[in-house]
């Protein structure tokens, strides 16, 4: 639950160098397996429901993989084919007897100081989550998110229009539905969020002529 604090800092439009995107910060390919759209209209690694839903079933995929969360974490940060590769080599039990044989691999497979780093990273996020009230700091509440409902939005609608229809400037539609990447849908059906309270008023305008 935590591990998208330590990918992206919580920032639904973040990018890497590498070309990763999103909350979850997920490459391309990735992206791809598990069904998020990717064009020049739209970009659902930055849809920050349907990007959850794809890193929870690669996270899943790769702890059944390692039969360890901690290298199910390592193998998301750094491929399951280096981690894989790496576990097969020095024989590694877990993600930190695999730090300490780490040297007996060749130079190229050894893992990135990135990686070593990047599980206690995680852990230490979830103790300081886990312990919010010692530590002096709020706890976040289900209420400080907005609250949005999904619908399916027509081939080539005019998002821009249809923010104004629903009383809502551009900046906070377009902040609602980052994985639009125009201020048109794709020529395919999507699904953009909107208050529950304009739902309504939006499938009505979504289905005029």
């Amino acid at each position: 639950a935590y591990l998208f604090m330590v990918e992206s800092g919580g920032n639904p439009v973040a990018q890497s160098h590498a070309g990763a995107k999103g909350l979850w910060q997920l490459m391309p390919g990735t992206g791809r397996v598990y069904g998020l759209q990717q064009s020049n209209w739209i970009d659902e690694r930055l849809d920050p429901y349907k990007a959850t839903v794809a890193a929870a079933n690669y996270l899943t995929r790769l702890h059944r993989e390692f039969c360890n969360w901690h290298l199910a974490f390592a193998a998301y940060n750094a491929g399951e084919g280096k981690i894989g590769r790496a576990v097969s080599g020095t024989g590694a039990s877990d993600f930190f007897d695999l730090c300490r044989l780490d040297a007996q691999l060749e130079a190229r497979a050894r893992l990135r100081d990135e990686t070593r780093d990047y599980v206690p990273r995680l852990i230490a996020v979830a103790k300081i989550m886990r312990n919010l009230d010692r530590l002096g700091l709020m706890k976040p509440t289900v209420d400080m998110a907005w609250n949005l409902v999904p619908m399916n939005v027509p081939p080539l609608t005019d998002l821009a229009a249809l923010s104004h229809q629903l009383g809502l400037d551009w900046e906070s539609f377009a902040a609602m539905n980052p994985a639009y990447l125009r201020a048109a849908s794709p020529p395919q059906q999507t699904v953009a969020y909107v208050p529950p309270d304009k739902l309504s008023e939006a499938v009505r305008w979504s289905a005029l002529p």
